[in-house]
């Protein structure tokens, strides 16, 4: 009995002294530790976060069999979520282990080039050469310069993809000619790029516009 009442005894000069502690702002003590509360503390937090959230780690690069919370201490799995490398994303068919373009919808699973990367989703840029011109005078740029206003004439020509990918057809834009306005009116440039025009009409070319500043030439631009 007597051992018994020591005990107590200790306890509670223990708890006094863990008290007493805490209010004159020491914080833990060794005391406290010895009688195991935080480390009973630090489990309890450590089960509310023992898997990653849900929203951080699920997408279609993951297993579905991952563990994760959907909030902190409600374990889930990434399949109850349905994105995970199990499901078919595109919806062309083909499993997402299995599918060269598991984004991009490809149910002939087409890989030119066999690198691997289905057509569908391929990043290589193709290799383009000059195919044809356009005969358009699709881009007209003023440009002020010291000496006054110059208008750049621009027409686009046609490159074309000779690689496996058989990519479409690109523009890119070529100055054909330029007209010097110098310090003249506006009405007095314009005429002048009218009458530049029309020679360059006599020889094959035609315009889509003759408004300053515009650009009409045809996309995708190399």
């Amino acid at each position: 009995m007597k051992g018994q009442e020591r005990n107590r005894a200790f306890r509670t000069v223990v708890l006094a002294a863990m008290s007493w502690g805490l209010l004159a702002g020491c914080g833990p003590t060794d005391l406290e530790e010895a009688l195991g509360s935080s480390e009973e503390l630090a489990s309890q937090e450590a089960s509310l976060y023992a898997n990653p959230r849900c929203s951080t780690v699920c997408s279609p690069t993951v297993s579905c069999d991952l563990m994760c919370d959907l909030v902190p201490g409600e374990p889930s799995t990434c399949g109850d979520l349905g994105r995970c490398i199990d499901g078919d994303v595109d919806a062309d068919g083909v499993p997402f282990p299995q599918d060269n373009c598991p984004r991009d919808a490809n149910p002939d699973q087409s890989d030119c080039d066999g690198d691997g990367r289905g057509d569908a989703c391929e990043t290589d840029p193709g290799y383009f050469v000059y195919k044809a011109p356009t005969m358009m005078l699709c881009h007209f740029d003023p440009d002020m310069s010291i000496s006054g206003v110059d208008v750049e004439i621009y027409t686009a020509d046609v490159y074309q993809d000779i690689s496996c990918l058989h990519l479409p057809d690109r523009y890119a834009r070529r100055e054909v000619s330029s007209v010097h306005c110098g310090f003249h009116s506006e009405s007095t440039c314009q005429n002048r790029v009218a009458e530049r025009v029309q020679e360059l009409m006599a020889q094959g070319y035609y315009p889509i516009t003759t408004s300053s500043d515009q650009d009409m030439c045809p996309y995708p631009r190399l």
